[in-house]
């Protein structure tokens, strides 16, 4: 039985990672085309621990969720 419940949670383990990076080509190839159409993309700050918008001409903003919330 042990067996059993170890090889389903390594299945688990496995198909939530591949998830995850199918998530994340998802996000990167988003981001790709915001670039390319020249709309500027949603980010987060580590650092700051603030969202911006950065446009393709390298500015960021970080005002606009102010200006959403409000």
């Amino acid at each position: 039985m042990d067996e059993i419940v170890r090889h389903i949670m390594q299945k688990t383990e496995i198909d939530d990672q591949l998830e995850v990076n199918r998530i994340k080509r998802g996000v990167r190839l988003h981001v790709k085309v915001q670039e390319n159409n020249g709309m500027p993309v949603a980010k987060f700050d580590l650092k700051t621990k603030l969202p911006y918008l950065e446009y393709p001409d390298g500015r960021k903003d970080y005002d606009f969720a102010k200006q959403t919330n409000s």
